[in-house]
């Protein structure tokens, strides 16, 4: 990036599509006149960027060292780019937003929007005090968070917003039929997938591969299928397959997708989505599911129950409930009716409350009311 170039606010991102962080990303960068005015900076980035909406983008590869010390690193780098881009507002998505909103802004002189994707999901306020010190409120994703303000620093408030997710476009037919010819399912098969990522082989990919299995012994027609593992699970997912699936990947009844495709595809592809996560996690992946037009099933925690209903939205499943979720799964499979009735309401309910441009528009307004003070 040059000198001269006349950018106003830089978006520090740590995660690509298709996290919140993009989905935010992208919402910001789509609203009037956003683009010429943003810089984008990714954190470790795990892949190029194309051009984001013809905003300027600079990925940050992650330092070597100490976590402290090459946190220091990352803030210097980013306040140097912040400076570089003449940027009078530094903007921090994600996990990063404890390091970049707070101290990158001090050393760089410069306001800052200090926002976090699900507060609780960290518990260290220690560094929510310090970013918090040069921005004017707290952005949270969750109910839970709203209780928690006492332990904000003085003058500091939190401010609720419903978090946003890219609507797909087009009908949703044409989209399944889509995404099965790009990952080779029978088109007329029950897909039944898991909502990424996958992390590790951890108990709700054991809990998914046990129930899928009740459900395509029990229904020839049916497939699962699992989203691409994340570096440093390589192994061991295809272990946990073996160790609890191991018949259907002899049959060829289930798939992984493979990394260099869009995560997208699983929600286009599937007539079913399984939500597991930890119980302070952003239900991102639910939340995809209901936007992409899929019978949604999600575990029963706190944090599900904020952004979907029992029955209505999704079906709902005690956490590590194997066979309660193969019951659910075979239900579904023998009911298209219910299947679409889910489908349809959740993704109303996603559209209405939960799209990334609605989530950009109102992230913008605070953003222009702290910037201009």
């Amino acid at each position: 990036m040059s000198e001269h170039t006349a950018t106003r606010t830089l978006y520090v991102i740590r995660q690509g599509p298709p996290s919140l962080e993009a989905a935010m990303l992208s919402g910001f960068l789509s609203l009037p006149a956003a683009a010429e005015r943003a810089a984008v900076c990714l954190l470790r980035p795990v892949a190029p960027w194309p051009a984001l909406a013809g905003a300027q983008v600079v990925a940050v590869p992650a330092p070597e060292g100490r976590r402290w010390s090459a946190s220091g690193r990352v803030v210097r780098t980013v306040a140097q780019l912040a400076r570089a881009v003449n940027a009078t507002l530094i903007h921090s998505l994600g996990a990063e937003a404890q390091v970049v909103g707070g101290r990158a802004a001090r050393r760089a002189r410069l306001p800052a929007l200090w926002s976090q994707l699900g507060v609780p999901s960290w518990g260290d306020w220690v560094h929510v005090s310090a970013a918090m010190a040069s921005g004017g409120a707290v952005l949270t994703f969750a109910e839970a968070a709203l209780g928690a303000q006492r332990r904000l620093p003085k003058g500091r408030r939190a401010r609720r917003l419903s978090p946003g997710v890219g609507v797909p476009p087009g009908p949703r037919s044409a989209r399944t039929r889509r995404a099965r010819a790009a990952l080779a399912l029978p088109q007329e098969a029950i897909v039944a997938a898991l909502a990424g990522p996958v992390c590790r082989p951890d108990a709700a990919l054991a809990t998914f591969l046990r129930a899928g299995s009740t459900l395509c012994h029990a229904r020839p027609n049916a497939m699962l299928l699992l989203p691409a593992p994340k570096p440093g699970a390589e192994r061991d997912v295809p272990a946990a397959i073996a160790t609890h699936a191991g018949a259907l990947r002899a049959l060829d009844r289930i798939q992984t997708l493979p990394p260099e495709l869009e995560e997208q595809l699983i929600y286009d592809a599937a007539d079913i989505v399984s939500y597991d996560a930890h119980p302070r996690a952003l239900p991102l992946g639910l939340l995809m599911a209901m936007a992409a037009g899929a019978a949604a099933v999600a575990v029963d925690q706190p944090m599900v129950r904020e952004f979907a209903d029992d029955r209505a939205d999704a079906v709902f499943f005690p956490a590590g409930d194997a066979e309660a979720l193969a019951l659910i799964l075979l239900a579904l499979a023998d009911d298209p009716d219910q299947r679409e009735t889910l489908a349809l309401t959740g993704e109303a309910r996603a559209r209405e409350r939960h799209d990334a441009h609605d989530m950009a528009a109102a992230v913008g307004a605070l953003e222009a009311e702290l910037a201009g003070r």
